[in-house]
């Protein structure tokens, strides 16, 4: 499956847009590229023996670091009850939210998670820039 681009999400989205900011941040700061996107977790089976399917946002699976801007309070998903229709994320989801941080901490993965906003203000760069430098530069 290919990986979707962040602009593919939705034209508009303040998600799309830290994103897009971020990965701006990270080209400009000469960090490797990562994947975006990146599926991980293809080993995972849910209680039913299902292959559990997780994508980050941004992912350096070499260094397994991942980064993931979060939308904001009006996000919204699609709701298999409801036969595909757009709902706004509750705290069904934000427990999904948690349960795929802890499987991916369990993994061996860091995950570090940012709103837009901390994406503008240059707080996500800074504190991707400092994992790197600690682990001996880019």
């Amino acid at each position: 499956m290919k990986p979707r681009s962040p602009s593919s999400r939705g034209k508009g989205s303040k998600r799309n847009e830290g994103e897009a900011v971020l990965a701006q941040h990270i080209a400009l700061e000469g960090l490797p590229t990562p994947d975006q996107q990146h599926y991980w977790a293809k080993h995972l089976r849910n209680e039913r023996g299902h292959v559990r399917m997780f994508r980050f946002d941004f992912a350096w699976p070499s260094r397994k670091l991942a980064v993931e801007v979060d939308g904001g309070k009006f996000m919204l998903r699609r709701s298999r009850a409801q036969k595909g229709r757009l709902v706004p994320v509750g705290q069904h989801n934000h427990r999904d939210d948690l349960r795929r941080g802890n499987l991916a901490a369990l993994d061996g993965w860091c995950v570090l998670r940012y709103t837009p906003d901390q994406v503008m203000k240059g707080e996500a760069i800074r504190e991707i820039k400092t994992v790197f430098l600690r682990e001996g530069g880019p």
